[in-house]
């Protein structure tokens, strides 16, 4: 299987490839700002890098052309979601992998809700809502992973 992570370089991205290497056989993109040189030390026959930026969305579909799954780690603001979808259906990548921020679907409960209200805002009435809705009614087949 081939892998496309987008936003390699950021803390989630590192730890998504790390266990995707350590557990998997899987080949990987990794794409994000300069990750030849921030993450030169996992250069293999592997890795394969792409440095990049989200908004430049010919690069991102370049990127995601022959791979079986793309990976974000995180929801972006509506502009960047709607080219990234266009250029994964443009590239033929079926599957789309997201991981959420916390509460985007009113799911922190109990005495944590104030203080995360507090302290964090109501997620699902921001941007990164509009962009899950954005990823769900596309054609992708989609995992939204719901950070709890």
């Amino acid at each position: 299987m081939k892998v496309l992570i987008l936003g390699a370089a950021g803390q989630i991205g590192q730890m998504v490839t790390g266990d995707l290497l350590a557990q998997t056989d899987d080949n990987l993109v990794l794409f994000g700002h300069n990750v030849s040189q921030r993450l030169a030390e996992l250069d293999s026959a592997r890795v394969t890098f792409v440095d990049g930026d989200f908004l430049k969305f010919d690069k991102v579909r370049q990127a995601a052309e022959g791979v079986d799954a793309v990976y974000l780690s995180f929801v972006a603001k509506p502009a960047i979601i709607t080219g990234v979808i266009d250029a994964l259906d443009k590239a033929g990548v079926k599957r789309f992998i997201v991981a959420n921020v916390p509460d985007l679907y009113q799911e922190v409960s109990g005495p944590f809700q104030t203080w995360y209200w507090q302290n964090t805002g109501l997620t699902w009435q921001t941007d990164l809502k509009k962009s899950a809705d954005l990823v769900e009614n596309s054609d992708l087949d989609y995992v939204i992973l719901r950070i709890r």
